[in-house]
């Protein structure tokens, strides 16, 4: 099965933070914080992204403590309650003459409407990139809706990969 995303029709939400004296562009390698190693087995397609995409900007991966930064990502799917509400059309004893007219601006006072209240799975996904000293946020990524309960776990995992391509594109390119 394949999955095209189409430029500017992004299945999810993306913001960017960084600090203000930080320039990454002069950093050359990096490795992974700590406690993002240990669960890179179960969401190694994150893992690969992120790396292929630091890559891609000039960065080089290092298993030495003597890295420029650290990379970090966090990925928290969680129940997020929703009430949906629903026109029913005209509430009772309204005349459908009255209900059907498209200048009467007080329509939402004569619609019967049904609130369904659910929950629904919501997927954030954070990378982070931190100074290896002080382990302070040099330059954060987050991207919400990388999660589709209605999806297979392929698609959802092409989404979070896709996800972390959109994110790293705000990432500096390195200095050469």
């Amino acid at each position: 099965m394949f999955f095209f995303f189409a430029a500017g029709c992004s299945p999810f939400i993306t913001s960017y933070t960084s600090a203000p004296p930080s320039d990454l562009a002069p950093l050359a390698t990096y490795r992974w914080e700590n406690g993002t190693a240990a669960s890179a087995g179960i969401t190694a397609h994150i893992t690969g992204a992120v790396e292929e995409q630091l890559a891609l900007r000039g960065y080089k991966k290092t298993t030495g403590p003597q890295a420029d930064f650290l990379v970090a990502y966090r990925l928290v799917i969680a129940d997020v309650p929703t009430v949906y509400r629903i026109d029913m059309g005209p509430a009772s004893g309204v005349p459908d003459e009255l209900y059907h007219r498209k200048s009467y601006l007080a329509r939402q006072w004569l619609t019967e409407y049904m609130y369904i209240g659910t929950v629904r799975k919501v997927g954030v996904l954070t990378v982070s990139v931190l100074d290896p000293r002080t382990k302070l946020s040099l330059w954060r990524g987050v991207a919400e809706g990388v999660f589709d309960e209605h999806a297979s776990p392929l698609q959802n995992m092409q989404i979070q990969r896709y996800a972390v391509i959109e994110l790293m594109k705000n990432f500096p390119l390195r200095k050469r």
